[in-house]
């Protein structure tokens, strides 16, 4: 993963907490989801390469912002965007997200 050791049971648990709240995907939107394991070292390389940058998602159906926000959250990783916004036209996404941080997450920089 992209230089940086994880504890990866860590990381595939807390990937797995988002992958249980984000919505069905739809076909009639074209969604189709990463698999958990595909997730976990898809948000390593996102959250290294966008290190305290600020980071906007178009579209997140796969859910990497939360899954890039809560690794850094809960202290998996300890490098990441400094502030992450989504923008997507499903509805069932950003609710999910507010959900997901309304539950006390730790997803402070998740907006």
């Amino acid at each position: 993963m992209a230089g940086r050791d994880i504890d990866l049971r860590a990381a595939i648990n807390a990937v797995s907490d988002v992958v249980q709240n984000r919505p069905r995907p739809l076909r009639e939107f074209d969604q189709i989801y990463m698999k958990t394991g595909d997730m976990v070292l898809q948000s390593e390389i996102v959250a290294s390469w966008a290190d305290g940058k600020r980071l906007a998602f178009i579209g997140d159906g796969d859910a990497i912002s939360i899954c890039v926000a809560y690794l850094k959250g809960r202290g998996i990783i300890d490098y990441g965007p400094s502030k992450i916004a989504v923008f997507d036209f499903d509805e069932r996404i950003c609710n999910a997200i507010r959900r997901f941080a309304d539950r006390g997450t730790r997803t402070r920089n998740l907006r």
